[in-house]
């Protein structure tokens, strides 16, 4: 029997949120939002609920790295409109392919410009049923040997179907929606974005090995005193490659991501610091920040706020 993953009629539709806010609006996930530019961070968020749907559309308004677990129970597809690069688990996408998440894998995005996600969560059950009804297919067979994608010539119809099924959605939850009526609105949905759904053959492209073992490198060093020159010397490669590497597949410079996760990190343990004080000198020089102004400034260029500013905001909070 499907498992009930949402609470029907529930839906969201807030704009302008920070990284911090972003987990309050995102129903049955549980995810890390790391800033990854110096421009100011919002994000807008609409969602609508079924008792075992959830379709959804988040707006970033600057790149941004994603990290945590979906909803537990469902299968994710997710189509992505950006003019950056797109990564998810090191794996390139391009705009109109569909990722797609099962068995409980993390979700582990990154990309490089403002975009647009568009997510339809349904219960696992549900869908392998309906999907194999309409594609004469299993679903397990397509996941693990085919791509899907959108038709770029109908992509743009796709977002906009998508985006009335969000507003018939929402029209349902001011009304007293039956638990039979909603489960018809399920399969009807289904086959409405299964009409927009190709197939190829997987072809997995991988950011190349230097690259992953980049990020892995400076993310395990994150409180080290680790440099680019210790990367370089790590991976047994020029630092010309390495800066063109990191700026071509993910759109940032090894010094620049290093900087982003760590600032990421400082401000994630100030935010936990509700109910325990720890210095601000103490977190940065973990984060290898000695000198607290140089690190004041900039946290303040990349955030818009002071360190002391944020822990005020959780003191007060």
């Amino acid at each position: 029997m499907p498992k009930e993953l949402f609470k029907a009629g529930y839906v969201i539709h807030t704009s302008e949120q920070t990284p911090e806010e972003v987990p309050d609006y995102t129903h049955g996930w549980d995810l890390d939002i790391n800033e990854m530019t110096k421009q100011p961070f919002e994000v807008d968020i609409r969602a609508v609920h079924t008792f075992h749907m959830q379709l959804s559309l988040m707006h970033y308004h600057t790149a941004v790295m994603i990290d945590g677990g979906y909803p537990d129970g469902a299968v994710v597809f997710s189509c992505i409109k950006t003019n950056g690069l797109i990564h998810e688990k090191n794996r390139t996408y391009h705009n109109d392919d569909m990722i797609m998440l099962n068995d409980n894998k993390r979700f582990d995005l990154i990309v490089s410009e403002p975009c647009y996600i568009f997510t339809l969560a349904i219960e696992k059950e549900i869908l392998e049923r309906e999907f194999e009804s309409f594609f004469k297919l299993p679903f397990i067979q397509v996941y693990r040997e085919q791509d899907i994608y959108l038709d770029q010539k109908q992509s743009e119809a796709f977002y906009s179907l998508f985006n009335e099924q969000m507003e018939l959605l929402k029209q349902r939850s001011h009304e007293n929606t039956s638990r039979e009526a909603y489960a018809a609105l399920e399969i009807e949905i289904l086959k409405k974005l299964f009409s927009y759904f190709l197939f190829r053959p997987k072809e997995i492209n991988y950011l190349p090995r230097y690259i992953r073992n980049g990020r892995v490198l400076l993310e395990e060093n994150i409180n080290a005193t680790y440099t680019i020159a210790d990367m370089v010397e790590d991976l047994h490669i020029s630092k010309r490659t390495i800066q063109y590497g990191f700026k071509h597949y993910l759109g940032f410079t090894p010094k620049e991501y290093q900087q982003y996760i760590r600032l990421n990190g400082i401000r994630n343990t100030i935010l936990s610091m509700k109910d325990r004080y720890t210095p601000l000198s103490e977190i940065a020089a973990k984060y290898n920040y000695f000198h607290l102004g140089h690190f004041s400034t900039e946290y303040k260029k990349f955030f818009g706020e002071s360190p002391s500013e944020t822990l005020r905001k959780v003191q007060h909070s």
